[in-house]
């Protein structure tokens, strides 16, 4: 679908054996050189190394300026490769996370969808094929994710690709069942999609621009012969000649004068005519800015909300029993810290973890209490039978206070990124 988009050889294009050898190869590459530090350290060598020697290799042969070339007259035998080498490595680096996964999916659609109206090809196979290892790529980082979090021995990734292979193919059966059993038969009124609906701009005229033509007097051209015209009196002989004062214009040049002079009356900003009204650049540029504001106002709101709902979600739980409350929001501790990679393994004890982490969440700490201190609060309030003060359970309220300043120190930028996640 990707080679629609430029001007390919025929050849290449349409040559499967050759594609799929370089998918293979690449991709054989790619899987080899993901192993570790060290390996993936080579492979960016290797890459890097590949491409200096491509490029050295065009500019020895003459053809640096040929390769970059998109024409249609003379298609470029190396764009085909180009194409094949960053679509390839594209697709992998984004398949390997799954927020890659979430953004290569919506992207490889729309490609296929542009492919579609531009050239209604039909890559509905291809489409399927793509969403259908998307979404199984997606279950197996999920699986994956789960398994370094929680530290799994024993790992099934076969059995999590069969199963979610299944599930997404049950989703793909019943959803186009449901579109050419249901819907198709129908046949539903379409409204035609159309790239431009309204013309919003008028065609300049000729003769319009910022400067006004002068007429200059050339004394050559002057004379003081007169000779009168046959069957002419003399005064409309002197009106067809036009007044030696005013340089001798002839009626052509009338025309001509009286042509840019309804150009300049029709641009003019006394002009009372509405239909030039039809793009209005101070409108536009009222509408830009409104927008800007709108948004800003927006997220000025989402992020005030999003404060004021840290303090809603404490004045909900304070109507629960001081041991619910500790547990609430100990356990939303412990979410945060997942949130940022520090999270409790499920066959750790909360002592464990605390001293696991305690290096880590060294910044996590208030006057009243560090992380340690709140885990002991906890485990006494949760498992053991004497209560706790009523210092521990405030240093406990101002441990939550004080968390969302402590992430904000602890990720720096990365805050603004995980703001409405956190």
């Amino acid at each position: 679908m990707c080679f629609l988009g430029f001007y390919v050889n025929e050849e290449q294009q349409y040559n499967m054996p050759l594609l799929l050898a370089i998918v293979i190869i690449l991709n054989v590459i790619l899987w080899l050189v993901s192993f570790g530090k060290r390996t993936m350290a080579g492979g960016v060598i290797g890459f890097v190394a590949a491409i200096v020697i491509a490029f050295v290799y065009l500019s020895v042969s003459g053809n640096m300026l040929t390769a970059f070339t998109d024409t249609e007259d003379s298609p470029n035998p190396y764009l085909y490769y180009m194409i094949c080498f960053a679509v390839i490595v594209g697709v992998w680096l984004l398949a390997s996370t799954r927020r890659g996964t979430l953004v290569l999916m919506p992207l490889g659609a729309l490609v296929a969808a542009l492919i579609q109206y531009l050239y209604h090809n039909n890559h509905f196979l291809w489409l399927a094929l793509f969403l259908i290892a998307c979404m199984v790529n997606l279950a197996l980082k999920n699986y994956q994710n789960q398994v370094l979090r929680f530290g799994n021995r024993n790992s099934s990734f076969g059995r999590t690709a069969l199963v979610a292979l299944v599930c997404v193919l049950a989703a793909f059966l019943i959803g186009t069942g449901a579109f050419y059993g249901i819907v198709s038969p129908l046949n539903p009124p379409a409204k035609k999609l159309e790239l431009f609906t309204r013309d919003m701009t008028r065609t300049p005229l000729d003769r319009m621009g910022l400067a006004s033509e002068v007429k200059v007097l050339d004394p050559d051209q002057k004379s003081d012969v007169t000779e009168e015209v046959p069957g002419v009196s003399g005064t409309e002989s002197s009106e067809a000649s036009g007044n030696d004062d005013d340089g001798g214009i002839v009626g052509d040049e009338i025309d001509e004068d009286s042509e840019m002079d309804n150009a300049a009356n029709l641009f003019s900003e006394d002009s009372e005519d509405d239909q030039l009204d039809a793009i209005s650049y101070n409108r536009l540029r009222s509408v830009l800015w409104t927008t800007i504001l709108l948004i800003a106002i927006l997220a000025a709101a989402a992020i005030i909300l999003k404060v004021l709902s840290h303090r809603m979600w404490l004045k909900r739980i304070q109507d629960k029993s001081q041991k619910e409350q500790i547990s609430a929001m100990y356990h939303l501790f412990l979410r945060k810290f997942a949130q940022i990679k520090e999270g409790k393994y499920r066959e750790e004890t909360p002592y464990e973890y605390a001293e696991r982490t305690e290096l880590n969440l060294a910044s996590f700490v208030t006057q009243e209490a560090d992380f340690n201190e709140i885990t002991d609060i906890f485990v006494r309030s949760e498992y053991g039978t004497d209560g706790i003060t009523g210092e521990e359970y405030e240093a406990f309220k101002e441990y939550y206070r004080n968390m969302f300043r402590c992430l904000r120190q602890y990720l720096g930028l990365r805050w603004i990124v995980k703001f409405f996640v956190l």
